[in-house]
């Protein structure tokens, strides 16, 4: 069974910034929508996006510096 090729950095950023981006529109719904519960969803969701993201830029920079050495 091949193992699937690692994400990039980039690919983990973007990723992070979306699921940012999804947690902060639930937090809004669940504001407009008195909804403690869908705001609480998306608080977390925003705090996941948010350490995926940095995750993702911290990756990125080790690649490149990775990239900077080998040449």
């Amino acid at each position: 069974m091949a193992e699937k090729p690692l994400k990039s950095g980039t690919e983990r950023e973007i990723e992070g910034t979306v699921e940012k981006v999804a947690g902060q529109a639930k937090e809004a719904v669940g504001d407009l929508l008195d909804d403690p519960g869908l705001h609480a969803q998306g608080s977390t969701e925003r705090a996941r996006g948010e350490v995926r993201e940095r995750a993702g830029k911290v990756q990125r920079e080790a690649e490149r510096l990775e990239r900077d050495t080998r040449t």
